[in-house]
């Protein structure tokens, strides 16, 4: 801006009454200099707290996420009553809230669906659900066989928690 009214000032152009650049009404060159070197200050500072606040807000997401993804699944042969091995899903909710929507995959077993439908919500703690090998046919070999769960959150993500164990957002 200095630099442009210097220049109108060296062609003669007037901007001000007397026709040359008063330097009492647009301050002197470090006046000018220390209101850019501010107003760039005020703007970087602007910028690194719009970033903080980013971070912080994408560390409480998946901070959230995380705990709202404790649920765990796994079959297993356990003795629910003398003299019977039964196979048994386990499901683990380490969540503070009941989940409502949830769906079990067993890997061995392509299109066996295990849901809320059947055996209602998965409360905090550890729920284990009783497997019947007539209604899964196959089920009487689950030794190794690995479960997957998708599920509703608490904070409305659709998540998955995979064969391999690994938790990731449904599609």
């Amino acid at each position: 801006m200095v630099f442009v009214l210097l220049a109108l000032d060296a062609y003669n152009v007037s901007l001000f009454p007397r026709g040359t650049v008063d330097p009492v009404r647009i301050g002197n060159l470090g006046d000018w200099f220390t209101g850019v070197a501010t107003a760039g200050a005020v703007a970087i500072a602007a910028s690194g707290l719009r970033r903080d606040r980013v971070r912080v807000e994408d560390e409480r997401k998946d901070a959230e996420r995380d705990k709202a993804g404790e649920l765990y699944v796994w079959l297993e042969q356990r003795r629910l009553r003398p003299g019977r091995a039964s196979s048994v899903l386990s499901l683990v909710n380490r969540t503070p809230v009941p989940v409502y929507e949830w769906q079990v995959e067993i890997e061995d077993l392509p299109g066996a669906s295990i849901d809320q439908s059947a055996f209602g919500p998965i409360l905090p703690g550890e729920k284990t659900i009783e497997l019947e090998a007539d209604d899964f046919e196959g089920l009487r070999h689950i030794d190794g066989s690995r479960a997957a769960i998708s599920f509703e959150s608490s904070i409305g993500l659709r998540l998955r928690r995979g064969f391999d164990g690994a938790l990731s957002e449904a599609r």
